[in-house]
């Protein structure tokens, strides 16, 4: 795609912190082979001019807004809650404790259990109340583009308890969401 980059993985692995502030960008590249929620509009992008034959490179861009990799503002699952571009930009930045909890199955969830004992064994002299960002890491990234990329992992109730009671502010997963992804219903823990 004209003036798009290409990433072919989101292995979080990459992250090693030290007390030297990173930028990690963490996104997919927009395709039209991309994972996306049944029933969202596709990504679709073409050129619309070009430098050699119109001056100036143009490309028309179409998706919905939960395309890729991005952020669900409150108001995606509460009326009247903040949309995208009225939330404080500064909840988004801190340190991240990357959570990798490899090998999961299918559409298991993470329990509470499983999640503390990951986080335990990555951070065993901090509290999860020392993070603002928590990236949980599962290997589903690996599925992106496939089929059965919508029966990824999922974090349980008790664990989104655990996340919001520390003061979290932002988690992250290497999946569609951090929900299960229901075709016939809305399951969404997270909200």
């Amino acid at each position: 795609l004209p003036c798009f980059r290409t990433l072919t993985t989101m292995d979080f692995s990459q992250f090693v912190w030290t007390n030297d502030t990173r930028v990690v960008d963490l996104s997919h590249s927009l395709d039209d082979q991309m994972s996306f929620y049944p029933g969202d509009p596709v990504f679709q992008c073409h050129p619309v001019s070009t430098v050699k034959s119109d001056g100036c490179a143009v490309t028309a861009i179409s998706f919905g807004s939960h395309t890729g990799t991005h952020l669900d503002a409150p108001c995606h699952f509460i009326e009247g809650k903040q949309s995208v571009e009225e939330i404080d930009l500064s909840l988004l930045q801190g340190i991240a404790a990357v959570i990798d909890i490899p090998s999961l199955d299918s559409g298991c969830n993470v329990s509470k259990a499983d999640f503390v004992a990951a986080f335990t064994r990555h951070y065993p002299s901090n509290k999860l109340s020392d993070f603002r960002i928590v990236l949980v890491m599962t290997g589903w990234y690996a599925h992106w583009g496939q089929e059965d990329y919508m029966q990824h992992p999922s974090l349980d109730v008790e664990t989104a308890e655990v996340l919001v009671d520390s003061g979290v502010k932002v988690v992250g997963i290497d999946a569609l969401s951090p929900d299960a992804t229901s075709i016939e219903s809305e399951n969404n823990d997270f909200r």
